[in-house]
């Protein structure tokens, strides 16, 4: 069956007609709001926040002791305030989730929170302690709806940089991946009957329950339409991957702008191509292995370390989860499969990116031969990296399909010009000839989207089809030259 044949709901800011259920079928008053406006609403949002009142809620749990504000700083889902108590000198981090791009702030702090602290209990992995959390903040000026907000403690270090990385020692590189695999292993280690998100028990805080399965994907995609089915947690490798490719396939259905018939061609092949593939990537026999729990965003920006770099803290839990085991991959980064670390590595670096996955590998298999967890990671990388390593990329990153797609999964299975191929599959008979107007729709739905945004004066013109194609072309020779 089809991944591409689903319908979905766009939320808007207007009242929403529940019997126009097709992103084609929805009005031109309807459409999402455009990057500009999204970043116009999260500006608001923050400089709505007074900062007494997060001082003030920062006080609160910490026996009233004042503090000051003494820097901020914002990601794609939160902005945190670094607030600093007097003499302690002790430094915590107030995290509110930013409303405009969550889809449920309090869900996502509940799950962030209960993953923190269970693995904190039951790990010696470096990541702050969490003090509080809750939905009852009194942040916002002139408001007197309660926003939702973690605090934690702030963890001293810098950010993984690669051109420092690139210029650190043989030992301190050494030094980096053994703490990376000390972490990687002991999350591998914490099994799971189901995969789904970590969040607090009521009758036992001690010990989380394993609620429904909240992912950034999923967000990006409910922050624009509402989901057909609430999400749940799942028992079987490929519910989780029937999900994810669900989730996949109805983010490539939202209206864009500029579409042209090839893209939309290419968009909907590789989707279909990975349903296809889905069933094969797993080992039936070990279908019933137990989950594992996983960072799903370890970029380096969530790696702090120390001067000579050990690692001392990884930060940003939210939409972590239990996964199937064989999802469990290394940071994109090392792997390759971030394309965006392929594109900006330093080009006259002391060590290439294949000699650090060298190093890295090169560690493990010493790290396996007295670490039970390191010696079955290095076993399901060694057999299942061909395909399952940029297929968990894509799924944790949608906007990666086609750039990872084309690198790494359309050179193994299909071995043509790509054109042709794609080409051929929409005039063949067969399922690909099915698709053809799913094609044309999603072709005038562009137009359509592209039209209202300049009727509303909120077209923003720029190249960024040929600078994607441009840089995937960078990227392929920059891949090619380092094997």
């Amino acid at each position: 069956m089809s991944l591409c044949s689903n319908d979905v709901e766009l939320i808007t800011s207007g009242s929403h007609d529940a019997t126009s259920d097709r992103a084609s079928d929805v009005i031109m008053d309807r459409y999402p709001p455009t990057g500009e406006q999204l970043e116009e609403r999260i500006v608001e949002f923050i400089d709505s926040i007074v900062d007494s009142a997060v001082c003030r809620l920062a006080s609160k749990y910490n026996g009233q002791k004042p503090c000051s504000i003494v820097g901020s700083s914002r990601g794609s889902f939160n902005v945190c305030f670094f607030v600093q108590f007097g003499e302690e000198n002790a430094k915590w981090v107030v995290r509110v989730p930013l409303e405009p791009v969550v889809v449920d702030p309090w869900a996502k702090v509940q799950s962030e929170a209960a993953t923190m602290r269970y693995i904190k209990k039951k790990t010696t992995i470096p990541i702050p302690a969490v003090h509080a959390y809750g939905n009852d903040a009194d942040l916002i000026q002139g408001e007197s709806k309660p926003v939702a907000f973690l605090i934690c403690d702030y963890i001293p270090g810098q950010s993984l940089g690669m051109r420092t990385f690139a210029d650190a020692t043989a030992d301190q590189r050494k030094h980096f991946y053994n703490d990376l695999f000390d972490i990687l292993s002991q999350l591998y280690g914490l099994e799971f009957p189901v995969a789904g998100s970590l969040m607090p028990n009521p009758g036992n805080d001690a010990e989380p329950i394993i609620g429904p399965i909240q992912c950034m994907a999923a967000n990006e995609l409910h922050r624009v339409v509402q989901p057909q089915r609430n999400p749940s947690t799942f028992s079987s490798y490929s519910d989780y991957m029937t999900y994810q490719l669900h989730i996949l396939s109805e983010t490539f259905r939202l209206p864009t702008e500029e579409l042209d018939s090839n893209q939309a061609k290419m968009e909907l092949f590789a989707i279909e191509s990975l349903a296809k593939q889905a069933p094969t990537l797993f080992d039936t026999s070990k279908s019933e292995m137990p989950f594992v729990l996983a960072h799903q965003d370890m970029r380096c920006s969530n790696v702090i370390v120390t001067e000579d770099f050990h690692i001392s803290g990884i930060i940003d839990w939210e939409f972590s989860g239990t996964i199937p085991r064989q999802l469990f991959t290394p940071p994109p980064w090392i792997s390759g499969h971030d394309l965006d670390v392929v594109i900006a590595y330093p080009a006259r670096a002391p060590i290439t990116l294949t000699e650090i996955r060298s190093e890295f590998l090169q560690t493990l298999a010493t790290k396996s031969a007295t670490s039970r967890n390191c010696a079955q990671l290095m076993e399901t990388w060694k057999h299942q990296s061909e395909q399952l390593f940029p297929v968990s990329q894509i799924l944790r990153q949608p906007s990666c399909l086609i750039s990872v797609y084309n690198r790494f999964l359309f050179p193994r299975t299909l071995r043509a010009v790509r054109k042709d191929v794609v080409d051929q599959f929409f005039t063949s008979d067969g399922e690909g000839r099915s698709l053809a107007p799913e094609v044309s729709r999603r072709v005038e739905q562009s137009e359509n989207y592209t039209q209202y945004l300049k009727d509303q004066g909120l077209f923003v013109p720029d190249n960024q089809s040929q600078l994607d194609q441009e840089w995937l072309t960078k990227a392929e020779a920059l891949l090619n030259s380092l094997k």
